[in-house]
This record gives C-alpha cells, sequence and structure tokens, in this order.
C-alpha cells in the first residue's frame, strides 16, 4: 500500500510540471500579442509627439526672428536633426528625433523678419505605422498640421 502512494505522488509530480510548463506558455503566448499592439500605439504616440513639438518648434523660430529681427531657417542635419539657423548661420536650436521616425524637409523652411515666411515648405515626420505633415504656407507664415 505504501508504494502505491509513492508512485500516485510522483506520477502528480511529473502532471504538475507538464501542466505548470502548459501553463507558461499559454501565458507568455497571450502576453505577447498585447506588446504588438502596444508596440503601434507607441509608434503613432511618439510621431504625434514629435509633430507638436515640431511645430512648436516652427512657431518658436517665426517668433526668435520678429524678436531679433533677423532672418532664419531650418534644415535637416544627419537625418535625426532639425535645425534651426540664423541669418550669420550659426545653430540656434536643435530637435533631435528617435531613430524610430523618419525626418525629411521638401525645402529648407525659413521665416523673415518681419514674421513672414521666408521659404515655404512641408516637414514630414514618419514612423512604421503613421505619417504626418507639419506646413508652413506661403506668406504670413500659417502653419498646419496634416494627418
Amino acid at each position: 500500500m505504501i508504494s502505491k502512494s509513492k508512485t500516485i505522488k510522483s506520477n502528480s509530480k511529473g502532471l504538475f510540471l507538464l501542466e505548470l510548463i502548459i501553463a507558461i506558455s499559454i501565458f507568455s503566448s497571450a502576453s505577447f500579442f498585447p506588446l504588438i499592439s502596444f508596440s503601434k500605439f507607441v509608434g503613432s504616440y511618439l510621431t504625434y509627439f514629435y509633430t507638436v513639438k515640431t511645430y512648436q518648434f516652427l512657431h518658436f523660430g517665426r517668433a526668435w526672428a520678429i524678436a531679433n529681427d533677423q532672418d532664419n531657417h531650418y534644415e535637416i542635419q544627419n537625418t535625426h536633426n532639425l535645425n534651426l539657423y540664423n541669418q550669420n548661420q550659426k545653430i540656434l536650436k536643435t530637435i533631435t528625433f528617435p531613430p524610430q521616425l523618419q525626418i525629411s524637409l521638401n525645402k529648407n523652411i525659413g521665416f523673415k523678419s518681419s514674421g513672414n515666411t521666408k521659404i515655404a515648405g512641408t516637414i514630414t515626420i514618419s514612423s512604421k505605422n503613421k505619417t504626418q505633415k507639419i506646413t508652413v504656407g506661403i506668406g504670413y507664415g500659417q502653419i498646419k498640421i496634416k494627418d
């Protein structure tokens, strides 16, 4: 009788280990799927965050041009830095973008000392999931965000 109970206990330990392995594999596969959707959320949020940051950066450049009575312009450096230059080609301020985002300019955007647009253009910020554009209009320096 004692030997039978020992056999049952050893079988139950083996089943417990098997059940534990199955439960861990189900749990890990179930927790993997939300990570995929979470990474998409983070990518789109990151795009939105840097779009707003760039929008504010453009407004800063326009205000700086008016306050200092100097022309300025924006250029992309090393594909991840957006620089604001004064008319003497000195860097005034820089935004550094994370490697997950791509940034492009169709023209080097700039503002006159009056606050009007010197060079109108579009900045495109894109990730794997989302692309947003910031357009500086011709004339009085209107800045718009487009999805």
